[in-house]
């Protein structure tokens, strides 16, 4: 269970029934957790607002709340007693293996997808700790490994979930078998205290993250991300935000995990669920990932619009864009190279007929051109050269009735792999050679790419257009052929 941003009314904090939080006032703090945290509070929340903060007010030795914000507006350079204002206003409800049927998840279908993988797990709300616990003891009883990050907006929560020390009540959802495995049980005067054994704890890296700033921590894509019973405090707008954010800092194919009473089935684009608010990152199958959830979707996803410009290109033809299009084109011999910048997000696919040779006007055409004339055109949308990635597709011998051209397909996969390794793009995904025409669809903001093989009909339209083309450029007579005799 994640921490929980709540305004519950605490017993015992109730302020002086004299003291009340004015109208002004109110609308101060409900800026300032807006901006600080993201929490969204409406007009009901006030009196527990009162109550949160009645504990700082006799901190300070303050009569009233005005006392309170003015030192938060013009006293408070250093900013220390507007983390204490998040401190109070942020509840932090958690429990061991709470909805334990994320830990399963977890266990059997991410780890049991491939054991021997390590994972980067984000608990992204962790609270006083029970949850990044609870999914290092997940990952320790499947006898994986796993870097954990847990963070929490809440300096003093964090303070505790460092510290891994929990009364025997907190435990008690614990089996026994689990708490001997990975806590020491204190005697003497630590009686009914139970401390998290060291290996458990060497596995999680605690620190404070605002989740609605910038400053969101470094490094490689996570694999899960836990951050449940937390947005439902969050308005749309900044829901949204933090989503896609996630998204971002997901591996393809990784999961969100998100409490009961949340969902994303609003964003369709971006996630599929996977069922009990667990939802998978749309794109590319990770390699851990199962190929078959056995868990049962609660909903299908939802019909996701495109949106994306649809751009169509011939031999000789190439399109680039960074706002997001859909670029297709039809395929025999001839070969298409997608190339993507998967940081700026800029993509773009060319179509060549031939390795080499020029033409005046259509110089694309040729791929010693081609790959030049795409990857400039990419450098000039912001792309990097140095972190492109490459999916290439066609080759096929399609055209082999032309005696003269019947290696084109050969010679057009041969010339894209050597290319690429010269330049030192990576091939991602490749669908080169055989005998099978293709229709490419990329797209070019996410370097996804459908590829359908042509039905027979459309077949025979791009051999003879093929045909017609190679001919031209390699200058060979034209030969009579009956093109629905060649068997494919």
């Amino acid at each position: 269970m994640a921490a929980t941003v709540d305004v519950e009314e605490r017993a015992g904090e109730a302020v002086a029934a004299t003291v009340t939080l004015g109208e002004r006032d109110f609308a101060f703090l409900r800026d300032l957790i807006m901006r600080e945290a993201g929490i969204h509070l409406n007009e009901q929340k006030r009196s527990l607002v009162e109550g949160r903060l009645a504990k700082r007010l006799r901190h300070h030795g303050m009569r009233s709340y005005r006392e309170y914000v003015e030192l938060l507006r013009e006293r408070d350079a250093d900013g220390k007693e507007r983390l204490e204002f998040v401190n109070c206003i942020t509840t932090n409800k958690t429990a061991f293996f709470r909805e334990q049927h994320h830990f399963d998840f977890l266990r059997h279908e991410v780890i049991g997808a491939d054991p021997s993988r390590a994972l980067r797990i984000w608990s992204a709300a962790c609270s006083t700790g029970e949850e990044p616990y609870s999914i290092a003891m997940t990952v320790r009883e499947a006898r994986a490994s796993a870097s954990i990050l847990a963070s929490d907006i809440d300096t003093q929560v964090l303070t505790t979930a460092r510290a891994g020390l929990y009364t025997a009540e907190r435990v008690a959802s614990i089996d026994e078998a689990a708490l001997r495995a990975h806590f020491r049980r204190g005697e003497g005067s630590n009686a009914g205290w139970f401390k998290v054994r060291p290996e458990l704890q060497r596995m999680i890296d605690f620190r404070r993250v605002n989740l609605v700033e910038g400053n969101w921590p470094g490094g490689d894509a996570f694999d899960v991300i836990f951050c449940r019973n937390v947005v439902i405090y969050f308005n749309r707008e900044t829901q949204e935000r933090l989503f896609r954010r996630f998204a971002e800092r997901l591996v393809p194919g990784g999961y969100l995990i998100l409490g009961h009473s949340e969902n994303l089935n609003w964003l369709g684009d971006l996630y599929e669920p996977v069922g009990k608010t667990i939802y998978r990152r749309r794109g590319a199958r990770a390699a851990s990932a199962p190929a078959s959830p056995r868990v049962r979707h609660l909903a299908p996803p939802p019909r996701v619009v495109p949106t994306h410009e649809v751009v169509r290109i011939e031999a000789g033809g190439l399109h680039v864009s960074r706002t997001g299009a859909e670029v297709r084109t039809v395929l025999g011999s001839c070969v298409a190279a997608c190339l993507y910048d998967p940081i700026l997000k800029v993509g773009g696919m060319n179509h060549f007929m031939l390795p080499d040779g020029f033409h005046e006007t259509r110089p694309a055409r040729y791929g010693v051109h081609a790959m030049e004339l795409l990857i400039n055109e990419i450098m000039k949308a912001g792309g990097d050269r140095s972190r492109l990635r490459a999916k290439v597709f066609g080759g096929a011998s399609v055209i082999a009735a032309l005696k003269s051209s019947a290696d084109v397909g050969t010679r057009n996969v041969e010339f894209i792999r050597r290319f690429l390794a010269a330049e030192r793009i990576p091939i991602d995904a490749e669908q080169l050679g055989g005998v099978q025409p293709l229709e490419v669809r990329l797209h070019t903001d996410t370097a996804k790419v459908r590829v359908r093989a042509l039905q027979q009909e459309l077949m025979r339209e791009v051999v003879r257009e093929e045909a017609r083309n190679t001919r031209r450029s390699l200058e060979v007579p034209a030969i009579v052929q009956d093109l629905d005799n060649i068997l494919f």
